[in-house]
Parts: structure tokens; sequence; C-alpha cells
């Protein structure tokens, strides 16, 4: 197995043959995820440090939202696939297009009509069901699934939202507290931020979900199927 690094460059282009065309997703799925949450990870770190916590909830529900479509994908729609295989102790080119096929979908999926965008065609833009668009995974259907073996993905879930829309969880981050009282405004550094008292009772939770995001990453390499080298 070649080993992946961040760095390394993937340039789409699916062979023909099936062993090939899944290793091909394979890397094309962990390529794009790594940069994914390379990015998220990074822009964590600087809304924190910039004390910027309505961007910090925007973020960490991106990365929930991403935790949870992936694992629907390798552990509801992949892993049946693989553990048939395992039982037969060979896996058939069907089942390799199964498992391609969910791949697509997880890389592909979306509600929106990208092709027409791309083409400047805005009045196709207004179907609200284009043909082109692919099979999206419904984000909500991904947490249930997820809460079902850990409830607190629900609760995570539920409070991320809450801090992005435009109610009281999004007021709550850029609220104050000062000797006098609590509310908006002020000069930086003046007063005790409500933001700040929301992150470090968030974060432990955001981070553990890299557990199960680094599991499923390892998947997309120990998935790949290589030819045992033949003795010279």
């Amino acid at each position: 197995m070649h080993k992946q690094t961040a760095d390394h460059k993937f340039v789409w282009g699916p062979p023909d043959e099936p062993k090939l065309l899944l290793n091909h997703y394979l890397d094309i799925c962990w390529s794009v995820h790594m940069a994914k949450f390379s990015q998220l990870c990074e822009a964590l770190i600087d809304t924190v440090n910039r004390e910027q916590f309505i961007a910090y909830g925007l973020v960490g529900r991106s990365i929930v939202e991403h935790a949870a479509v992936m694992r629907h994908y390798f552990s509801e729609k992949i892993q049946p696939a693989v553990n048939e295989a395992v039982q037969r102790g060979t896996v058939s080119d069907d089942q390799l297009f199964t498992i391609v096929s969910q791949l697509d979908h997880f890389l592909k999926g979306s509600r929106f009509n990208w092709e027409a965008f791309f083409a400047g065609n805005f009045d196709q833009l207004l179907d609200k069901n284009p043909q082109t668009a692919g099979q999206q995974a419904r984000v909500g259907k991904c947490i249930t699934q997820w809460a079902k073996e850990t409830p607190q993905v629900q609760i995570l879930y539920d409070l991320f939202c809450d801090l992005v829309h435009p109610n009281i969880g999004s007021t709550l981050l850029v609220m104050k507290k000062w000797p006098e009282g609590v509310g908006f405004g002020g000069s930086n550094g003046d007063g005790q931020s409500v933001g700040r008292d929301v992150f470090v009772r968030t974060l432990a939770g955001l981070l553990g979900m890299f557990k199960d995001i680094l599991r499923h990453l390892n998947v997309m390499l120990l998935l790949q199927i290589h030819e045992p080298e033949k003795d010279r």
C-alpha cells in the first residue's frame, strides 16, 4: 500500500478496472476530506485566537456535519458490503461497484445544480428539482443514526445549530458580562465574553469527534485493494 500524505496530489481520472476504480475513489475521498478537515481545524484555531465566537459556531457545526455524513457512508452504507465480502472470502465486481457507487454519492451528493452554476445558466438554477443534482445524504438522518450509538452527538449538533441560527444561541456568542450586568458592545477586551464560556464548554465534545473522523480516514486507506507483489 502506498503511503498517503496530505500534500500528495490525486488527479481525478477514474480507471475502468474495478479494483483500480475502487482505489481511485478511496484516494480522492481521502484527499478531499484531509483538505476539508485541515482547513476546518485551522479555521477553528483562528476563530478562538481572535475570539470570533460566531465563526467558532459555524466551523464547529461544519465539523459535526462532515463527521456525521462520513460515518453514514462508511458505517451504514459501505460496511455491509465489506462484511458480505469478508463472509464469502472474496469480493465480486458487483460488490466493488456497489461500494464505488456509495463513494460517488459521498463525493458528489448535492441538491444544488453546480453544472448550471459553472455554465452561467442562472435560469436553470431556479429549477428546484434539477436532473443533474446528485443524491445527497440528509445531515439530520446521519446525526440520528450516529446518536443511536452515541447519544451526545445529537445534543452537540442541536447546540451548534442553535449557535449559528439568528436566535438566542448566536446572541449569547456576542454577549458580554460586566460587574453591572450583561449586554453587548463595549471596547475590545472590555467585559467578560459569554462566547468564550460557550467555547470552553463545547470544545471537548467537538474534539472528541476526531476519534471517529480519523478512524474513517484510515478506513479509506485500509479498504484499498492491492495485488501482492510477485516473487522476483
